[in-house]
């Protein structure tokens, strides 16, 4: 393992922390977890309170765009499960998996009180690009006054009462000063309530014909208004991965805070293989108040059994942005027990501890890991889509396209009440027809003597009659109230957007409609070279503030779409009990 070492106060350091890995009626293991100091720089200023329209009639799609060697993998990287069990073409049934049993629900209408609306399109975002991009990587926050959407390169300011767009589309390289050619994906935002601060993240790829070089770059708002100005950070990850597989990027950064951190979790891919998962902690406070921030990147991580490399390690935001104040802080993670198995009945519990070292500078944070029994879940299948019009793919003589699930791997995960929240992607049996569900778990960490533990408190399935839920996310309060957000897709549904109420007790009996989808999708992944199956929203989103539950998702809405692309996304509000 090579581990780069970096400068800080003129001072090289190196920490090696011991953690354990318990696997579920395991023995302990002590494992050893190597971190290094960030050097983290200040790249400039950025605002969201303009837009550069470089090209208002995009006709390049980006997947194409140059010969970078990461270019090339990042579209891979997002079905990485499906690559590892080499189930890229085959079904469920076909790996002859034991399909977990969901009982179908109902379709209804949303609630009288939900309010929604149509968000940023493949066109929007390829008028202030110059080029097409799919799928939508769905990035959303708000504080209840604002409403900030970054989706792939373009990040968009919205009124949440009225859901007019205050500023944006932004191109996300401007926004951060990076140079307009630089390969970049995966945004995601997040609104800290404790220091009223907009967070925004984005994985750089570099130059499409430029050296393999990579960074992650971190965008924090200098006031309450996500329309004003942000101090810039960017710290280099071209190796942070296994000495085998870097140069490395960091692809699809996944975030997290609590009181003390702003937490960053990446899968590192080199040019054609795997790097591992990278744990990046930053102090939440000096982020803040604009002064370099001390940082500590922390690889590798322990394995609770399983797949001996753990992918996808999802860190936990809570609804007060504050996290469990427990062992000096402690920041919780969950992730897919083994992304290499097309077929899990686990799910792996991280937690770092001591994060009050972070605002500190002094001392590393601990980490360990402990596998926890659950339901199963199991590789999700390749959907269809109701058939309708198709221009592009007529255009090309080729038949509709289906829509890719991606893996099983975690989605956002939400601390409240004691208690982590998440869901991820399934196949599921529903009478005679296997399907797209949704498995969600309930975890509740514990400590005893140091050591951590972990049990399901509430876990299930959501499932409807042969039609398919793609790409669910979980946003709760801090009192569990909330909601279950996931593209419906079938051959009864041009891909919607639809959610499912959630409360402690248990889900919603029926699964509720959001905005219906007018067309199947058509977008240029569809199709040779890049598809069947078409690319589709990586993720979706969900948050909760001002006692309401706020959803995002990808869906094929009625906005004008350009000549490649017909992708929109819808965002809604469901005010909580």
């Amino acid at each position: 393992m090579r581990n780069k070492i970096f400068e800080l106060t003129s001072a090289l350091l190196i920490f090696l922390v011991t953690a354990s890995a318990i696997a579920a009626q395991e023995v302990p293991q002590n494992i050893q977890v190597h971190s290094s100091i960030l050097n983290i720089r200040h790249i400039g200023f950025g605002t969201m309170d303009n837009t550069l329209n470089r090209n208002a009639a995009a006709s390049v799609p980006r997947q194409s765009a140059g010969n970078s060697p990461f270019a090339k993998m990042h579209p891979r990287a997002h079905e990485w499960g499906r690559i590892l069990a080499q189930n890229a073409s085959a079904s469920a049934a076909e790996q002859q998996v034991r399909l977990p049993a969901a009982t179908p629900l109902p379709i209804v209408g949303a609630d009288a009180s939900f309010r929604g609306f149509a968000a940023l399109t493949g066109r929007n975002q390829a008028s202030v690009s110059g080029f097409d991009l799919e799928p939508p990587d769905q990035g959303l926050c708000t504080d209840g006054t604002f409403v900030m959407e970054a989706v792939n390169v373009a990040g968009s300011v919205y009124d949440a009462t009225s859901h007019k767009m205050l500023s944006g589309p932004v191109y996300l390289n401007d926004f951060f000063g990076v140079d307009p050619q630089d390969f970049t994906s995966d945004p995601r935002c997040y609104y800290d309530p404790p220091t009223q601060r907009w967070f925004v993240t984005m994985t750089d790829l570099g130059l499409p014909t430029g050296p393999s070089v990579s960074d992650l770059l971190v965008a924090i708002s200098q006031s309450s208004d996500p329309r004003g100005t942000y101090n810039l950070y960017a710290f280099d990850t071209t190796n942070d991965g296994f000495i085998s597989a870097c140069p490395c990027f960091g692809d699809q950064p996944l975030i997290g805070a609590d009181t003390n951190g702003f937490y960053i979790s990446t899968n590192a891919f080199g040019a054609t293989e795997f790097g591992g998962a990278q744990i990046y902690a930053l102090s939440k406070y000096a982020l803040v108040l604009g002064i370099a921030p001390f940082g500590v990147h922390i690889t590798p991580l322990p394995a609770s059994g399983g797949f001996p490399f753990p992918f996808s390690v999802h860190p936990a935001l809570s609804p007060e942005g504050q996290g469990d104040s427990a062992n000096g802080g402690t920041e919780y993670f969950l992730s897919a027990y083994n992304i290499s198995s097309t077929e899990n009945n686990m799910v792996s519990v991280w937690a770092m501890t001591n994060t009050d070292t972070l605002n500190a500078e002094v001392g590393i944070p601990g980490f360990t890991a402990v596998a926890v029994s659950t339901e199963s879940y199991v590789v999700p299948i390749v959907a269809s889509q109701k058939p309708g019009p198709i221009p592009l793919g007529k255009s090309l003589g080729q038949p509709e396209g289906t829509l890719n699930p991606d893996d099983q791997r975690m989605q956002i995960v939400t601390y409240a009440d004691g208690s982590l929240w998440s869901s991820l992607s399934t196949a599921v049996q529903v009478g005679d027809h296997i399907l797209d569900g949704a498995a969600y778990f309930v975890i509740k960490p514990t400590w005893k003597d140091n050591t951590l533990h972990a049990s399901v408190s509430m876990q299930g399935y959501v499932a409807t009659e042969n039609n398919h839920l793609l790409y669910p996310a979980i946003g709760v309060s801090e009192n569990g109230h909330g909601a279950m957000v996931f593209t419906l897709t079938g051959p009864d549904y041009f891909p919607s957007a639809a959610y499912i109420p959630l409360s402690p007790k248990g889900r919603a009996a029926d699964i509720r409609l959001a905005a219906r989808g007018v067309l199947p999708d058509d977008g240029f992944t569809c199709y040779p070279p890049d598809g069947p199956p078409g690319r589709w929203g990586d993720y979706s989103w969900a948050v909760t503030a001002n006692n309401s539950v706020w959803i995002a998702t990808e869906y094929i809405g009625p906005k004008q779409r350009d000549q490649l692309t017909n992708w929109g996304t819808f965002i809604g509000s469901l005010p909580l009990p």
